[in-house]
């Protein structure tokens, strides 16, 4: 079961005035709610693939497709499913040495075949990328965490953040003794998603970003904050 937290917050921009140009020989009031959530990470999409390299072009190429087809194979024997692997990246190109007098000099090629694979079960995100790095993957460009109820939660915000934004519209208003009226204007100024954590990556080089043990990385998913804005101006009766 995902744990999170929700932590609600108002933040008031609250003017009591005359819009002349907006809501012509009106009083109104205007703020802004603001509702925020810091959630715990429930999956991860992680860009995992093959680099080959070499002066034969088609061992090139047949050596990191059958990189990528162990790769896939290891992840669906994992329980990873098809709907949840695709092409992200599918490169091969030729290395040149340029010299000083602008000749060029064939190196070799490189293929690079990466994939971005859907982890719906984060616990499982370690094991996943141990034996990837030991069934033919060689190259690890991302890992993104993501809440998969994402737009519920920022649905229950907007929700949170326009009550709290009436609640405060009516404290001002008995403020300098009027009466709350009907809202004239409703919006949501945009929301944000914040991860609090650090991004990993591993290639041929080495792991970076992670926290090892013996058998493979430890990656931790941190948390992610979600926060809706509402601006909502009020008639004051």
């Amino acid at each position: 079961m995902m744990k999170y937290l929700m932590v609600l917050s108002v933040i008031l921009v609250s003017t009591i005035t005359t819009t002349a140009q907006d809501f012509r020989d009106k009083r109104v009031v205007v703020v802004e709610g603001v509702a925020e959530a810091i959630i715990e990470p429930d999956e991860a999409v992680v860009s995992l693939g093959v680099v080959t390299e070499g002066k034969d072009v088609h061992e090139v190429k047949a050596e990191n497709i059958a990189g990528v087809q162990q790769l896939i194979g290891t992840l669906t024997r994992r329980g990873i499913l098809m709907k949840d692997i695709k092409t992200s990246t599918l490169k091969l190109e030729p290395v040149y040495d340029y010299k000083e007098n602008r000749n060029r000099k064939f190196v070799k090629y490189i293929m690079r075949n990466v994939i971005t694979v859907k982890i719906r079960k984060l616990e499982s995100l370690n094991d996943i990328i141990s034996m990837s790095a030991d069934n033919g993957s060689n190259v690890i460009e991302s890992i993104r965490f993501v809440v998969s109820n994402r737009e519920a939660i920022l649905d229950s915000l907007r929700i949170e953040a326009a009550k709290s934004a009436k609640i405060k519209a009516d404290h001002l208003a008995a403020a300098v003794g009027a009466k709350l009226g009907n809202p004239l204007n409703i919006s949501e100024n945009g929301n944000g998603v914040q991860f609090n954590g650090a991004e990993y990556g591993w290639s041929q080089g080495g792991i970076v970003n992670t926290r090892m043990k013996e058998d493979g990385p430890m990656v931790s998913a941190g948390s992610i904050q979600l926060k809706s804005t509402v601006n909502a101006t009020f008639e004051l009766e």
